[in-house]
């Protein structure tokens, strides 16, 4: 599931022409979480890994989206830091 999240994030913080991306960057990495939580309980079923999202209560689907949640703050810090350093000119 590793190269979908990143695949995910690369779509989620692309910059394209400024009016194209007119969102901020913070907000993009705000959905980055929430997006990798649904996707898991869309794709995984599929794979038989998961069970259905309607299979698992309420308290367990609220602990996964707040790892999920940690998971895209953590990701797109880590993308804006070196994001800045890169463009600062600090390799």
């Amino acid at each position: 599931m590793e190269a979908t999240d990143a695949d995910l994030f690369r779509a989620l913080a692309s910059e394209g022409p400024r009016e194209a991306r007119a969102d901020p960057p913070w907000l993009r990495a705000a959905a980055l979480g929430p997006t990798a939580w649904l996707g898991s309980y869309a794709l995984l079923p599929l794979a038989k890994v998961y069970q259905p999202i309607w299979k698992y209560d309420a308290r367990t689907l609220g602990k996964d989206l707040s790892a999920h949640l940690v998971f895209g703050a953590a990701t797109g810090t880590a993308f804006a830091a070196l994001t800045h350093r890169h463009t600062a000119g600090v390799r």
